[in-house]
């Protein structure tokens, strides 16, 4: 999807097992090795910040594998959704620490209302 719908040339992953096919095995919670610094122009992060213990490593993992000038996108449940991972990532965190004395700038946050079906799937 990344490649065909959004343009992107290259897409790798992170993750720590082998199990799903990873092109990086490596634990979160600790740092990211220097070769995975600075490497990328965009780093995402689909719902896997509430899975890892150390967040606030996982965090600084993100910004030290994006490039200068590159973008990082959390799509991550909110508040109030429980039972899911560690965390519940209130939109304040990323407003307090996407901020222009800690090195970012153009920073955006939007919110969607997840719909859960009367059967419980979303």
């Amino acid at each position: 999807m990344l490649v065909s719908h959004f343009g992107a040339t290259n897409v790798e992953s992170v993750d720590n097992s082998s199990f799903q096919g990873a092109t990086h095995i490596h634990d979160m919670n600790k740092r990211v090795p220097h070769d995975l610094e600075s490497r990328y122009d965009t780093v995402i992060d689909s719902g896997t910040l509430e899975h890892i213990y150390n967040i606030p490593e996982a965090l600084k993992n993100c910004s030290l594998m994006c490039k200068l000038g590159g973008q990082i996108l959390h799509i991550l449940p909110a508040n109030n959704y429980c039972g899911h991972g560690f965390w519940q990532i209130s939109p304040e965190l990323f407003f307090s620490l996407y901020t222009a004395e800690n090195g970012y700038q153009d920073t955006e946050i939007f919110m969607s209302k997840l719909l859960i079906s009367q059967s419980g799937s979303a």
